[in-house]
């Protein structure tokens, strides 16, 4: 199967040994790269921050930046640059996507202009590569 690309939650739940539909961890496991964006960095800083804690994405007592480069290294994960056609991208698809999420306007962009397939559980985005088959492929995990 070609590479995949994880979304920032199934990231987190795939680093912390959550259990995930077994169609999404068939496509993990036969993949040929697994890859995350670096805007799952920027969007781990950003949950880490909520006042109410158990809002927080649980980091295993690290700082997001360390949990982030320790899931990708125990995983072999490749992590992808945001490029300026990715930020590009990510802009002009944000009025079509309209969650008012930007993390997810550089997943979505970066899945599209590298052609993965965006392992994810987030409705919005599920929704919109229903919406639009043609230029976004994911797998529900």
């Amino acid at each position: 199967m070609s590479p995949v690309l994880f979304d920032t939650n199934s990231l987190l739940w795939y680093g912390n040994g959550v259990r995930m539909r077994s169609i999404a961890s068939e496509a993990i496991s036969n993949s040929t790269e697994l890859l995350a964006s670096a805007i799952s960095v920027w969007e781990l800083t950003f949950a880490d921050r909520k006042h109410h804690p158990l809002r927080r994405p649980d980091l295993r007592g690290l700082t997001p930046r360390l949990w982030f480069d320790d899931a990708i290294s125990r995983f072999g994960i490749t992590v992808l640059p945001v490029t300026t056609d990715i930020a590009s991208e990510a802009a002009d698809i944000a009025p079509a996507y309209g969650s008012g999420d930007p993390g997810d306007c550089f997943l979505i962009a970066t899945a599209h202009i590298q052609k993965l397939t965006l392992i994810t559980r987030d409705t919005c985005i599920l929704e919109f590569a229903k919406a639009n088959p043609d230029y976004l492929s994911v797998i529900k995990c």
